[in-house]
């Protein structure tokens, strides 16, 4: 429940004074303003970009006729200076003239120092209590004119006062970081004023985790958003967005690197809703299907995004020549492809991320098999899932031969011609296909054990192993010198 202490408006008349020689009135000293307190919502939305966030809530506010000054609580310590958005105001007419942002505010010493010539109720360290008004407060110490029938006459000087009580919370206090609305309106009465401010210290990525099915040749896929906030504030019941892209502006941000990378739960027996997914601008916007979230300041929380089960895979090893020393040894790189389409299960925008991969182990326990990172998708792209390199397919290449170019009496280079020898091992239980590249540019194969292909600017043919077996692979490469 929202609770709002009001303080009664004083109106101070005007005196006119009329002066011999140049009549002249004086004009009417300023009316001070009705405040009132807005405590902090129950409920705000946050629009989480991947380096800070759009706050917007809904306070209750009450107003007098004429000066108001409004203090709404629980903004967030890494508030942006004057990103302050009035997005509504319900049930009263409103002026806004200026906005005072303040960090928190209330403490000990602050309560002493704005309760001078108040009613005060102080418990001593010796433990000793009294009750009087505070005359002074000054680096700790305060003195004190203790009330009948205290017992005591005179003064009382008490150092390092413990349990202030005031008769009266002292204006402009707050327990959280607070902005001030300075406003004027017409009317008395109870309204609603929704704001939106840009608060820094908000940041979100995203997280996958895949579980790969090598017998079935499919992977179920979870994903998820890590929010982290170090915004100086906790947000209760909060419905939540993240937006893909960034935005960048000249403004100062909160400079912090995100948290440790965090897995998305591995996808098993429970289930969640999948985000909804929209644009906003030139970025793909999530809603989290998940509402109601509690974000605690300091805090890292993985919420739920996405979610598929029995995405076709095909799994695709390959290696490259090094072109580096003799009998030089590679291990193949692993990949699983798919595509972000209806057909293999999946079709929904995904954004970056960090991924990591879960196998089975031959007793059938799920363990960590690799990790890495995910580029953003839009249905109908290519996915590829990096698992890296493998132990159980490796090569060994071989330079056998060179020739290398010579210079003419032109000026001109002959080409260099280079013989290769591959010999590929499979330790697998199983037959698999590698893909064998070599770099093209200025390089060309033009003879080889088996059929090379264009691949990009690269040449590349696919060499099979039996399972536990072998195979070599030999070819030749001419280099066009300059």
């Amino acid at each position: 429940m929202h609770k709002t202490i009001m303080t009664s408006a004083v109106a101070l008349s005007a005196a006119a004074f009329l002066l011999s020689a140049s009549p002249m009135a004086l004009a009417a000293p300023a009316q001070e303003p009705n405040r009132s307190v807005s405590a902090a919502p129950d409920h705000q939305n946050l629009t989480i970009y991947p380096r800070f966030g759009i706050v917007q809530q809904t306070n209750p506010i009450d107003v007098t006729p004429g000066a108001n000054s409004i203090r709404l609580d629980g903004i967030a310590a890494q508030y942006e200076p004057s990103s302050l958005v009035v997005v509504n105001v319900t049930g009263v007419p409103l002026k806004v003239k200026d906005v005072t942002y303040q960090p928190a505010n209330l403490n000990l010493q602050s309560i002493l120092a704005n309760s001078v010539g108040s009613i005060i109720t102080v418990k001593s360290p010796a433990g000793d209590v009294v009750t009087g008004k505070l005359l002074s407060y000054t680096e700790g110490t305060l003195t004190i004119a203790p009330s009948s029938p205290q017992g005591t006459s005179g003064w009382r000087s008490i150092s390092d006062p413990k349990d202030v009580q005031s008769a009266s919370m002292p204006n402009g206090l707050s327990a959280t970081p607070s902005l001030t609305l300075n406003a004027e309106t017409g009317v008395a009465g109870h309204g609603d004023l929704q704001i939106l401010y840009k608060a820094n210290g908000l940041s979100w990525g995203g997280r996958y985790a895949v579980t790969y099915d090598e017998k079935n040749g499919t992977v179920d896929l979870s994903s998820s958003v890590a929010i982290e906030n170090h915004s100086g504030t906790n947000f209760k019941n909060a419905g939540i967005k993240v937006v893909s892209g960034d935005i960048r502006d000249n403004s100062p941000r909160f400079e912090r690197s995100f948290a440790a990378p965090m897995a998305a739960a591995a996808p098993g027996g429970a289930s969640f809703d999948n985000a909804a997914v929209g644009s906003v601008g030139e970025a793909k916007i999530y809603t989290l299907a998940t509402s109601g979230v509690d974000l605690k300041d300091t805090e890292t929380k993985q919420v739920p995004l996405y979610g598929a089960k029995g995405v076709p895979v095909e799994r695709v090893y390959s290696m490259s020549n090094p072109h580096s020393g003799a009998d030089y040894k590679v291990s193949a790189n692993t990949k699983l492809l798919t595509t972000n389409d209806k057909a293999h299960h999946l079709g929904q925008p995904l954004p970056n991320g960090t991924v990591k991969y879960y196998q089975n182990d031959p007793s059938g326990e799920l363990q960590l098999s690799a990790a890495g990172g995910v580029v953003a998708s839009e249905p109908g792209d290519k996915i590829t899932f990096d698992l890296g390199t493998t132990d159980d397919v490796k090569s060994t290449w071989s330079l056998t031969h060179a020739v290398e170019g010579k210079r003419q009496p032109d000026g001109s280079v002959t080409p260099s011609t280079y013989d290769w020898s591959v010999k590929l091992t499979n330790s697998k239980d199983r037959d698999v296909d590698v893909k064998v590249y070599d770099t093209a540019g200025r390089q060309t194969v033009t003879k080889s054990s088996q059929p090379f292909h264009a691949d990009g600017g690269q040449q590349y043919t696919t060499v099979h192993l039996p399972a536990h077996g072998s195979a070599t692979l030999t070819y030749t490469t001419v280099t066009q010198n300059q």
